[in-house]
């Protein structure tokens, strides 16, 4: 069976644990690029700790200091996203993934200028559950939930991060 893709020239880039800045900096950049038309639609898959958080978000929803987790105010709509190890970060416009028993397991934050998309999704693979007591993620009080946790639940194994790349890729269409 071949899948075709609504993004038929999608480039994959897997770009690792960067900083949220550095992060930012270059998403810039790559909109404007995508904006100018001298580059094509790219699937940026990466990762990096930090909470975000909308203009809508309220401070009590926010991380205490104490927690150590840093917080960054975005131009996205939504509430406060936890971004950090165990998660895959991506680019393209998707929607929220649910659990049949209302658990988030992947959010998206967007941002659409000049035809263009900037911030993305997270799917929560494997990262440490606890981060997400400190604060309320999305402006939510339904449970966040994992790929691995969901999988530990059915006794199967739980793919890991490469596997999940490899698999948000190929369903987009991305190549290298």
């Amino acid at each position: 069976m071949t899948t075709r893709s609504a993004f038929p020239d999608l480039t994959r880039v897997d770009l690792g644990e960067i900083p949220y800045a550095t992060a930012s900096e270059w998403m810039r950049a790559w909109v404007a690029e995508c904006q100018e038309g001298r580059e094509g639609d790219r699937l940026f898959l990466l990762s990096h700790p930090v909470v975000t958080f909308g203009p809508r978000t309220s401070p009590v929803d926010l991380p205490s200091a104490a927690s150590g987790l840093p917080t960054v105010p975005v131009d996205r709509g939504g509430q406060a996203t936890y971004h950090g190890p165990g998660q895959l970060v991506g680019g393209p416009s998707l929607v929220g993934v649910w659990t049949p028993d209302h658990r988030k397991v992947a959010s998206i934050g967007m941002r659409i200028r000049g035809g263009v998309s900037s911030h993305g999704f997270c799917v929560n693979v494997a990262p440490d559950m606890a981060v997400f007591d400190s604060f309320v993620s999305c402006g939510l009080s339904e449970p966040m939930t994992s790929l691995a946790v969901l999988a530990a639940e059915r006794d199967r194994p739980a793919p890991g991060d490469g596997e999940v790349r490899d698999a948000l890729a190929a369903a987009l269409g991305a190549h290298r």
